[in-house]
This record gives C-alpha cells, structure tokens and sequence, in this order.
C-alpha cells in the first residue's frame, strides 16, 4: 500500500498501524510509502502524516515539488507535518524534502536502519523543524563510507532540537553544497541552521564525526560529475573543492561515545554550550572537535569568525585549530565523496 496527496488541507491517520513495502529482493519493494503530486499548481500545503509505520520500503515519505531550477512559488510545497510516524528498514531514503520546500515538521519521529539518509534537506529548502524524533544505524549502504542521518544540502534556516542521534555511519548531521551533480546547480549555501539540544552516541566513522559542517570541504569529487561552470566552485585543488556552510549554530548538545564529535570545516559557524563526555568507538587519544581546513589554508583562504565557547569537556585537549597548511604545501588526503546527493 501507497499514498499520493493530490491536494492541500488532507490528513493521513494510519490509527498506529503498520504498513509494508517489503518484497522477496530491494527490487520487488513499493518505491515509496507517500508522495505528492507534482502536476498540481498551486502545489498542496498544510498536510499531515500521523501515527503510521512503514516498513521495509525503496523510500519512506517524498515530498517532491518542483525541479531544482524551477523557483515558481506557486509550485513549493509548504507546511507538511509529520508526527508520531516510524519509519524502519527503508532501502534509500526515509524522509525526501524536496528543493524549494518549506516549512516542513518532524516530531515524534523515529527512523532506523535506512540504508542512505534518514532525512534528506534538498537545495532551496528551507524552515524545516526537527524536533523529539529518534535517528539510529542509518547510512550503513554499501558505500564504504556510508550516509549520515540528515543531510543538510544547500538548504537554509532549519531547526533541529531535542533529538537523539545513535550509531548512524558517516554522521548524525553533515552540513553542505553540493557540487552540481547531474547538472543540477545548488547556489544556496547550507547557512543559518541550527543544532541544539540533541544527543549524539556511537559515531565511529573514522572520516566523520557526529555533526560536520561544511562536509565536503576539500573532498576529492571527481567521481561526482560535478557541474564545469567556473560560477559554480571549480575545483581548488585537484578534484578538490570549497564547500559552503556558515552562520550555523551547534550549541548545548550532549556528545558521548563517538570517535569525533564535531568538524567544523568552513567560517563563521557557532560551536557553544556543548557537553563533551567519554570518546568511544577504540578512538585513543586526540581532539574530538576539529575546526580549520588545510584546503582552505593552502589556498590562502583559511578560515576565520568560528566562536568556540563555554563548552564542557571530561577529557583534555578535547579541541585542534588547523588554520596552516601542512609544510608541504598541499592538503592531506581527504575522503572521496559517495556518488550522489
């Protein structure tokens, strides 16, 4: 069983039951649990999704509205609430917000085992509210690397509070803008979120942390066919390029038992109010918060404007600051991004 909404003001009620998507293989699975019409114009607002399961479908709820390039207002879709919804076992993403979205809720939400995102913010999105919800062992695809929780792609001004992030692979949170794959162009930056009041335990992605902002700050993306406009970040250093993400708050968060609890990879972000417990996942010793880029360094562009403050620690030398590039001259070697979003 699957759901369409073809028009605004609707509600969706499941009473607490379950529903299935699960088939003999990934490919015998429904694609999606609820999607929305994209014919419509003006595209439906004010829908609510409500005490629902889903299990073992493609993809969990898709809120697509228009193309990415495509900035008709009357085409966004706005103000969906979704609350006291599990989502579980989902084959791809768990929750869709498509680009140029607005004003989505999230509460009482409870997502495991997706085996990419378990929610993806899209380009233009913004105003999306999560808040009270349960995100664990998400990402864990075949991609070596994995996907973090929430992906926050080029998408601005959304609130995530009072959550609780657990053993999700390459991260709870990542911050970032995409490089224009498949020809699609993302010039929003991923500026003006704010993190607080979650907790984080059990990320132990050796090349992730729990929350990273500016994600793909200086990642080799030549397997990402990236858009060759010079006005869309050509790469600064190989196949490397500048990511974006800056005037993002992380503040009064509970952090125990990751490998890293934070990278802060681009200027101008908030890392305030935090507590800092034990480090796990066999990590040793060393910083669990790391803030600077030897990318951004080395090309003369190290970053700056970062308020780190009143931050609570149970282990010492909890924090790096690189604003140098390394003597030789040119950046470590950093992670290859996973091929799409």
């Amino acid at each position: 069983m699957r759901f369409k909404v073809r028009q605004s003001g609707v509600s969706l009620d499941c009473g607490g039951n379950e529903l299935s998507g699960e088939g003999e293989t990934d490919a015998d699975r429904m694609p999606w649990a609820l999607d929305v019409d994209r014919s419509l114009v003006p595209a439906p607002s004010d829908v609510t999704i409500t005490n629902c399961t889903f299990r073992g479908y493609r993809r969990g709820l898709v809120f697509a509205g228009p193309d990415i390039t495509d900035f008709d207002p009357q085409k966004r879709l706005r103000r969906f609430h979704v609350h006291d919804v599990r989502i579980l076992d989902a084959a791809g993403e768990a929750i869709y917000i498509g680009a140029h979205t607005r004003d989505v809720t999230l509460e009482r939400v409870e997502v495991r085992n997706a085996t990419l995102t378990a929610v993806y913010l899209d380009a233009y999105s913004r105003g999306t509210v999560i808040r009270d919800s349960v995100f664990v062992h998400n990402g864990w695809s075949r991609c070596s690397l994995g996907r973090e929780a929430i992906a926050i792609d080029a998408s601005t001004n959304n609130l995530i509070v009072g959550n609780h992030f657990e053993d999700n692979r390459f991260a709870a949170i990542a911050l970032y803008k995409n490089c224009g794959e498949s020809d699609t162009p993302r010039n929003q930056p991923a500026d003006h979120n704010r993190i607080e009041g979650n907790s984080f335990r059990g990320h132990c992605s050796e090349s992730g942390a729990a929350v990273i902002v500016a994600s793909r700050q200086g990642v080799d993306l030549s397997t990402n066919d990236c858009l060759s406009d010079v006005c869309l970040d050509p790469p600064v250093w190989g196949a490397r390029r500048r990511d974006h993400a800056r005037f993002n708050t992380v503040a009064f968060n509970r952090f125990e038992g990751n490998r890293y609890d934070a990278r802060i990879l681009d200027g101008y972000n908030r890392f305030v109010g935090n507590w800092l417990g034990e480090r796990g996942c066999e990590a040793g010793e060393g910083p669990s918060v790391l803030v600077g880029s030897e990318l951004l360094a080395a090309i003369g562009e190290p970053i700056e404007g970062v308020s780190v403050a009143r931050n609570r620690s149970l282990t010492e030398r909890w924090l790096r600051i690189d604003q140098a590039p390394p003597e030789s001259g040119e950046p470590s070697p950093t992670r290859t991004a996973s091929t799409g979003r």
